[in-house]
């Protein structure tokens, strides 16, 4: 049900999906890149409450209607996101779920060019910003966190930006890669900023690789959605 992801110029993209240790079960973890009809490229990951075949349907409809949203977009996430959650409502789509959606972008600032990055998040996990110097923190909203989709369709929702250099990497993941039995959703995300601080980015297919390798391998107790981006030179 997942697409291929695009090539746009200047970005070295690159998804996994990992089913759980249970591999009966089948869930609502999805990603998803676009590039927009205006040019530029959305990035979205997002999951469906539930683990069952019921909540894999959902998933396809959310993706697929967040997917045709952002292509016709203007460029606010928040936008898309709200349009989204007016949609699921209006359409009877009684379920919940969790998403971010991020826009890059190439802008000039002073005669040069460089990245930005603006991001709308719906209740989930912020994602993870790699400086090309390997420093990693996660993207955390300025307005606190935004209801998960489907809970206050009215809810206005709110963008972030950031600028972004060559050489950085964003990561987009469920909470499968960061959640353990018995310990609290803090320690799961302080160990994934330790793990990217010292994993190399070089190709961005074996970073990924190697970040599941060391979070779980085949023993993951939840589904696993990842996407990266690394920005090249403009």
């Amino acid at each position: 049900m997942l697409t291929s992801l695009p090539e746009p110029p200047h970005l070295d993209l690159a998804a996994r999906y990992r089913p759980a240790g249970a591999r009966e079960q089948v869930g609502g973890d999805w990603y998803e890149a676009v590039v927009t009809r205006a040019g530029w490229t959305d990035l979205m990951i997002g999951d469906v409450i539930g683990h069952d075949i019921e909540a894999a349907a959902v998933m396809g409809q959310l993706r697929s209607m967040l997917r045709m949203a952002s292509w016709m977009s203007s460029g606010a996430p928040s936008h898309d996101l709200q349009r989204l959650d007016l949609a699921m409502r209006d359409l009877g789509l009684e379920t919940i779920a969790s998403a971010v959606l991020a826009h890059v972008e190439a802008i000039e600032v002073v005669g040069r060019a460089t990245w930005q990055l603006r991001w709308s998040n719906a209740g989930h996990l912020p994602p993870l910003l790699v400086d090309p110097d390997g420093t990693a923190r996660f993207l955390e909203s300025s307005t606190g966190t935004s209801p998960l989709l489907g809970v206050a369709p009215e809810t206005v929702r709110h963008d972030d930006d950031v600028r972004l250099a060559a050489g950085s990497l964003l990561l987009l993941f469920t909470d499968g890669l960061v959640e353990r039995r018995g310990e609290s959703l803090d320690t799961g995300l302080a160990r994934l900023r330790e793990l990217v601080s010292r994993t190399p980015i070089g190709d961005v297919d074996a970073f990924l690789d190697r970040l599941l390798a060391e979070l779980g391998g085949d023993h993951l107790e939840d589904d696993v959605a990842l996407l990266a981006v690394r920005f090249g030179e403009l």
